[in-house]
């Protein structure tokens, strides 16, 4: 509950202390919004404001087409960051064998659950807005989750992320004071 609370509230507190002008949103189009997902999903610590761009991005766009939009530049972004565990040299596997105590356990516990059910880690890491879906692609490559259940589950998840965010923006669009 938590989480949702904040999936909506942050965008919109962000949004009134950032200057977001709604023709440039229009402008720009759903293109911009699935390019900053591709940067976002990349980089692994440089933050995009994805959800705040989502949110303004309903008020004066389709929010379905948004929410699909960002989605799905998320998910090919996240891609990038599978794909290197999977051809590089397998950091989370060595991550997952020279740790011990409570962060070794923890991150076991996430292989694990990425190897018993990789679409379903997939979705509900990428419908909640946490800090640990930017390493689900290493952990997803390192364990060698399909490709295709990887995608389907980043996918979904973000959709509904995404949905939420962008639903609440268009039905807030000219509705709150400064917005």
């Amino acid at each position: 509950m938590a989480a949702a609370v904040a999936a909506v509230a942050g965008p919109v507190l962000l949004y009134k202390h950032f200057d977001f002008d709604p023709v440039m949103v229009h402008r720009a189009g759903y293109a911009t919004l699935f390019f900053f997902g591709v940067v976002g999903g990349v980089t692994l610590f440089l933050p995009v404001p994805m959800l705040t761009l989502v949110f303004a991005g309903a008020g004066v766009l389709d929010p379905v087409f948004v929410a699909l939009a960002a989605a799905g530049g998320m998910t090919v972004g996240m891609l990038a960051t599978y794909f290197v565990d999977t051809l590089g040299s397998s950091f989370m596997t060595r991550l997952i064998e020279s740790r011990r105590g409570r962060f070794g356990q923890m991150t076991q516990k996430s292989a694990d659950w990425f190897t018993k059910s990789g679409t379903q880690s997939s979705f509900f890491l990428a419908a909640v807005p946490n800090p640990v879906y930017d390493f689900a692609g290493l952990i997803a490559g390192s364990m060698r989750v399909p490709v295709q259940r990887f995608c389907v589950g980043t996918f979904a998840g973000k959709s509904c992320q995404t949905s939420a965010v962008a639903f609440a923006g268009f039905f807030a669009a000219g509705r709150i004071p400064g917005l």
